[in-house]
């Protein structure tokens, strides 16, 4: 085993937040079951994707405190799935998941930069620029919905729906080109 090169403060940090993305990718996997579930294909198809994104995070974050030396902490997943009641509220959830994330990333980047762990403020930095892109794909999806129901006088038909959903090709294409 390698010498701890991070302090027990930033190792905790660090686990939590590999947790955080267990969570996240469990969260996405139901997220993608659901959408499956009411026929939306295309939508199914970017969230299973993200489950794997979210997955793929979890295994740079730990590789990352094993090549620091400190240990891992894998924890139960603790969030539980929390049923959409619309796609409307559908697109909410996944917004304020993204921002929980993006704060979290924060505060690790903050505890980083207080501790001069210059090596994790820099794993951070693309954690950081990545959930930029997420949050930013959750706005426009919450956009999008907005768009749609004021089109539809907040009565969002068959076509309606379906439409959304093929407007996700595009965005699953964009996704899993990146």
């Amino acid at each position: 085993m390698k010498a701890n090169s991070l302090s027990k403060t930033l190792a905790s940090a660090l686990n939590a937040q590999m947790n955080k993305k267990v969570d996240a990718s469990q969260i996405y996997l139901n997220y993608a079951l659901w959408a499956e579930d009411r026929g939306f294909e295309c939508l199914a198809k970017l969230l299973f994707k993200y489950a794997q994104e979210e997955h793929n995070h979890v295994m740079k974050i730990l590789k990352f405190i094993l090549n620091r030396g400190a240990e891992i902490y894998v924890t139960a997943i603790i969030v539980p799935f929390e049923e959409p009641d619309s796609i409307d509220n559908f697109f909410e959830k996944i917004f304020e998941y993204e921002v929980d994330i993006t704060k979290a990333f924060y505060n690790l980047t903050e505890l980083s930069l207080n501790e001069e762990d210059w090596e994790t403020l820099r794993f951070m930095k693309g954690f950081v620029n990545g959930q930029t892109v997420e949050e930013n794909l959750s706005t426009g999806l919450l956009d999008k919905m907005d768009k749609m129901k004021i089109a539809a006088c907040d009565k969002l038909n068959s076509y309606a729906l379906f439409s959304l959903d093929w407007d996700f090709v595009n965005i699953t294409e964009g996704a899993l080109s990146a």
